[in-house]
């Protein structure tokens, strides 16, 4: 587990990434798990990123909405055999601008 939250309610301006070392395995995880919205602005990055392993699992849940302006969820591999990571998202709403 790369960052596990549960009391997160808005990030700004930042990034968090999981990125796999030079050990053999999969990159970490990013599980955020809240009761209220969740807002991400201004270029926000959540990400899982591998070299050569499968990249990790991203999850978001929330009973609140998800408002997202200028940001990004992602999860890639660039290169080997890996797969990149599952995005998994729960939310009542999402809004995207």
């Amino acid at each position: 587990m790369c960052f596990s939250y549960s009391y997160l309610k808005a990030l700004s301006d930042c990034s968090i990434r999981c990125k796999e070392n030079n050990r053999a395995g999969n990159a970490g995880q990013i599980n955020i798990d809240v009761a209220e919205n969740i807002t991400l602005l201004k270029g926000v990055t959540l990400s899982t990123v591998a070299k050569s392993a499968g990249s990790g699992q991203l999850s978001i849940e929330t009973s609140g909405l998800i408002y997202l302006e200028n940001s990004n969820i992602t999860t890639s591999v660039y290169g080997g055999a890996g797969n990149g990571g599952d995005i998994n998202i729960q939310s009542n709403t999402i809004v995207q601008k």
